[in-house]
C-alpha cells in the first residue's frame, strides 16, 4: 500500500510537470481504477476537443510512467471545477469525463458524458436525462437548494 501510494504520489507531479497544471488530483481505487482529475482547468472553457486531446495525451502519459500500468483495467481523466463558499460550502461540478484502458485506447461508456456548460438545466444529456434530488442545507446555516445529480456526483447551487 505505501508503494502504491509513493507511486500515485510520483506520477501526479510528473503530470503537474508534463501538463503545467496547478491542481490536479490522482488517486487509485482497488488498484486497478486510476483517476486523475484536473482541477479548475483552463481547458474547462474549451471545447470539448480540447479535453479530448488533453485526456487521450494524458493516458499516453500513464501508460508509459505509470509502473504498475498492467493492473490498471481503467483510467479515468476528469475535467472539473470546484469552489468554496462561506468555509463550509463546497461546490464541484463536472465538466468532462474520459475512459480509457490500460492501453490508452478510449473506452465510450455508453451514458454519455457529464454536464457541460453548454446544456440547458434540465436539458436531457447524452441519453439519459439524471435523476435530480433537492437538498437544503438548513444544518449548516445556509438555507439555499442545490441540485445533486446521482450518476455524477456532482452539486450545484440552483434557484
Amino acid at each position: 500500500m505505501v508503494q502504491s501510494l509513493r507511486e500515485v504520489a510520483k506520477l501526479r507531479a510528473q503530470l503537474i510537470e508534463e501538463f503545467h497544471e496547478n491542481d490536479i488530483q490522482v488517486s487509485i481505487g482497488n488498484s486497478t481504477q486510476l483517476t486523475v482529475t484536473f482541477v479548475n482547468s483552463e481547458l474547462n472553457q474549451s471545447g470539448p476537443e480540447a479535453r479530448a486531446r488533453r485526456a487521450k495525451d494524458t493516458a499516453l502519459f500513464i501508460k508509459s510512467h505509470y509502473p504498475n500500468v498492467q493492473r490498471l483495467e481503467r483510467i479515468w481523466i476528469l475535467f472539473a471545477t470546484y469552489e468554496t463558499r462561506y468555509i463550509v460550502v463546497h461546490y464541484s461540478r463536472s465538466v468532462d469525463m474520459f475512459v480509457f484502458d490500460r492501453n490508452a485506447a478510449r473506452i465510450e461508456m455508453g451514458y454519455g458524458s457529464p454536464p457541460s456548460e453548454s446544456h440547458a438545466d434540465d436539458e436531457a444529456r447524452a441519453t439519459y436525462k439524471p435523476a435530480r434530488i433537492k437538498l437544503t442545507c438548513k444544518s449548516l446555516g445556509c438555507n439555499f437548494p442545490a441540485t445533486w445529480t446521482k450518476e455524477w456526483r456532482w452539486c450545484r447551487a440552483s434557484s
